[in-house]
């Protein structure tokens, strides 16, 4: 299947959500913010790099296992 980076479009989510956790009835931001590590929850959910992101999905390829162990068996062994 060929795409064009064009043809992609991204939905980029955050990696710890705290307002998505305390709507469902899971308050943890006040823990987190005693503990002062919103810095790193901030780095988690930091830029997403969407053209990298876009030229991996169109150059990556991917392999079914049988397949693969087919193709493997059938070359000459390199020493």
């Amino acid at each position: 299947m060929s795409l064009s980076k064009d043809d992609l479009s991204l939905i980029i989510e955050h990696a710890a959500d705290f307002n998505s956790l305390s709507l469902s009835g899971c308050d943890v931001k006040h823990f987190i913010e005693t503990h002062n590590w919103e810095p790193f929850f901030e780095m988690l959910n930091g830029p997403s790099y969407t053209e990298l992101v876009k030229d991996f999905c169109v150059k990556s390829e991917v392999y079914d296992q049988e397949v693969a162990a087919k193709e493997e068996a059938q070359k000459p062994a390199k020493k």
